[in-house]
């Protein structure tokens, strides 16, 4: 974490796992559909970004079931325990015109899905 670069981590459908390498506070990947997620902060603490929650939305409503942000501070978890009601998934694709963090504070009110931060 001391050299500010950003990783990325992914699960496949079919049990394949990656690790992606980006830059400085930047990671840009390809979309591949995944199951299971983590990606690490340069910041202090896990709080996802709206870049971060577009892809953890994305990943939610194509079969993924948890993301993980760890940063200096900890680490944040968002998993589903259930799958997403009709309201939930018209919820989560208004991700892009919501306030980040008043989008993530509801995000965490949704029956289906937890976060825990460690």
């Amino acid at each position: 974490m001391g050299n500010r670069l950003e990783y990325f981590m992914g699960v496949t459908p079919g049990g394949e796992g990656f690790l992606l390498e980006g830059g400085v506070e930047n990671v840009r990947i390809p979309w591949v559909d995944v199951v299971l997620s983590v990606h690490t902060h340069p910041e202090e603490q896990p709080i996802p970004s709206l870049t971060d929650l577009e892809t953890i939305v994305r990943s939610f409503t194509s079969r993924g079931i948890a993301h993980g942000i760890e940063a200096y501070s900890g680490s944040l978890i968002i998993y589903r325990v259930e799958p997403l009601r009709l309201e939930e998934l018209f919820f989560l694709k208004n991700v892009k015109k919501r306030d980040p963090l008043s989008y993530f504070s509801e995000f965490g009110k949704l029956k289906s899905i937890r976060i825990i931060y460690l």
